[in-house]
């Protein structure tokens, strides 16, 4: 994931089309959140738990682009 984040970020560069003020405020949240996750997964004992809630994680932000997508219509 790391490479894929670097090859877009040099891709979008390249382009000028960086959202700066987007990319300040999601880079700090992603790495507090990745590092906060890794306690929260270590707290849990059952695996299923933890893949239930990438689940719920992945569903919800597939309904919000889609209701995002068809709100630009």
């Amino acid at each position: 994931m790391a490479a894929n984040a670097i090859v877009g970020f040099l891709f979008h560069s390249y382009l000028g089309g960086i959202p700066w003020e987007l990319l300040f405020f999601t880079a700090p949240a992603v790495i507090i959140g990745a590092r906060t996750f890794v306690l929260v997964v270590k707290s849990f004992n059952n695996h299923t738990i933890i893949k239930v809630i990438f689940a719920i994680i992945a569903l919800i932000d597939g309904l919000v682009m889609a209701i995002h997508s068809l709100t630009k219509l």
